[in-house]
């Protein structure tokens, strides 16, 4: 079955999950379309995505960002935070009181935290999943449309999420910005925001190389407190470890963060001429209910 074919299928078993971004009443499937009773026609990509954003939207992220990204996940990069959040969601979620485990990835970028963390936690739970990606960024949801097809993707803004109420039992945001009015929209009563947020040694070696004597002091104060502010039942977890650098994967470190974009070339090419035997990946995870 082509990627086309699988897609329409997934989306007329789920078109409840949205809504029209224009009306915001239910859509159905016609043909490759999704259609609203009024008449607005959303068409699915060939690649097997369906783009439900009123606008097109420029984003500072490009194909070269989305391929650099997907190369060092697939590598490995965040493993073990795939690892401790599937384990967390296994954990909260208790079999029996759900018919499918659905997940969002709000901000899901080229797919490949929420394909990872979907994979684990379909082999760990009782249960049927769904993952389902929201990006305004089209290149990196083609992206992962085009490599992971037993998910549903789509292009969509976070300031209005064209996706029913209540549909969510887990929300991921994953060094992403936030959008908690529409998470709490979005979750099911007893569901749970995953947000992650990088901590202080978040790739250390990198910022040490660009940015010495530019770097401002580290604080996650503020983050950590709006989290709180919106969500109940706090978890917070710190994941740290180390990773070993292949000299094959220093150019696509440089092109997957934006603490590259701005940095002096000369500090680039001593970076990529000289560069760690490993890297440092320290990120905080934070797991809230609705209040």
């Amino acid at each position: 079955m082509s990627k086309n074919n699988y897609a329409v299928n997934l989306l007329s078993q789920h078109t409840h999950i949205f809504n029209c971004p224009v009306c915001h009443c239910e859509l159905f499937v016609d043909k490759r379309s999704l259609v609203c009773p009024h008449g607005h026609r959303f068409d699915l990509s060939k690649h097997g995505y369906i783009h439900l954003c009123l606008q097109a939207a420029g984003t500072k992220y490009d194909k070269s960002m989305f391929a650099a990204r997907r190369m060092l996940s697939q590598a490995g990069l965040f493993e073990p935070l795939a690892e401790a959040i599937a384990t967390r969601i296994v954990k909260r979620l208790e079999p029996g009181e759900h018919d499918t485990i659905k997940i969002l990835d709000a901000g899901c970028g080229e797919g490949s935290h929420l394909e990872r963390i979907h994979s684990l936690v379909r082999q760990n739970a009782a249960l049927p999943t769904l993952g389902i990606g929201i990006d305004l960024a089209k290149e990196g949801v083609a992206f992962a449309a085009r490599s992971y097809k037993e998910l549903l993707w789509c292009v969509g803004d976070l300031a209005n999420p064209p996706l029913a109420s209540q549909q969510f039992n887990v929300i991921l945001n994953i060094l992403s910005p936030a959008n908690y009015n529409a998470f709490h929209r979005l979750l099911c009563e007893d569901g749970i925001v995953i947000k992650v947020i990088p901590d202080r040694y978040y790739l250390r070696e990198l910022r040490e190389a660009l940015w010495e004597g530019h770097q401002r002091s580290f604080n996650n104060d503020r983050t950590m407190q709006l989290f709180r502010e919106h969500f109940e039942h706090i978890e917070v977890h710190r994941v740290r470890y180390t990773y070993l650098l292949e000299p094959g994967q220093v150019q696509p470190l440089l092109a997957m963060t934006p603490l590259a974009w701005r940095a002096e070339d000369s500090k680039l090419n001593h970076f990529a001429a000289h560069p760690p035997t490993k890297i440092t990946v320290d990120l905080t995870v934070m797991i809230g209910s609705k209040r």
